[in-house]
């Protein structure tokens, strides 16, 4: 009898045991990693803020937060990503040339992946804001309604790649890359912000902004 009731409160032990180290893969599976560079130009930003983002349907959470170093890279902790969260990242830079740079790019859904590269310049920034443009409200937090809110995300896709920063295929094909297509303009624009970030005169900053007011 004795025999059995430790047979039975060692089993009770293992279990419980076993259940607590499941938890902990579980939990430890599900932690996300955002390793990325942010650059503008050929020039890396050291010193800039980086916050990451999930954009839900009727909120913006902060996630986690880091800073880049000496060669603007970075590492950042995301934590648990729920499923259905959209990602993105804000970089703000209070002292480059005009006075306060905010790079951005979006991530999208990141699954199970437990370590995400990504490579944050002026074209994530172009394409970003394009796309997600009706989703962006006060402090640069993006959310809004399925559908719409993922469809936005793969669009950016569709324009930049969050891993390298470099145009995606389908604007780089013969369709869109000739003269007036869509990689001409996120090239153009994007090329504009590199200035704005580069130009110690403050000068580029000023044509950005004239040309781009209606």
């Amino acid at each position: 009898m004795r025999r059995d009731r430790y047979q039975s409160a060692s089993r009770t032990v293992i279990m419980g045991f076993l259940l607590s180290v499941c938890g902990l893969m579980a939990s430890a599976q599900a932690q996300t990693v955002i390793l990325g560079e942010v650059v503008a130009g050929a020039e890396p930003l050291a010193g800039a803020q980086v916050a990451l983002f999930a954009a839900r349907e009727d909120q913006s959470v902060e996630l986690a937060q880091g800073e880049t170093d000496a060669r603007g890279q970075f590492a950042i902790y995301a934590g648990l990503v729920e499923g259905e969260d959209e990602l993105y990242l804000i970089v703000t830079d209070s002292d480059s040339a005009s006075g306060s740079l905010v790079l951005m790019s979006a991530i999208g859904r990141v699954g199970s992946e437990p370590v995400v590269t990504v490579r944050v310049n002026e074209r994530t920034t172009v394409a970003s804001v394009y796309a997600l443009s009706r989703f962006i409200h006060e402090d640069l937090r993006v959310y809004g309604r399925s559908p719409g809110l993922g469809n936005s995300f793969a669009t950016v896709r569709n324009l930049v790649d969050p891993e390298t920063g470099a145009p995606a295929p389908f604007v780089s094909n013969a369709d869109n890359s000739g003269e007036g297509g869509a990689l001409e303009t996120i090239e153009t624009i994007a090329g504009l912000v590199a200035a704005c970030a580069n130009d110690q005169s403050g000068q580029a900053a000023c044509q950005l902004f004239e040309i781009l007011t209606p």
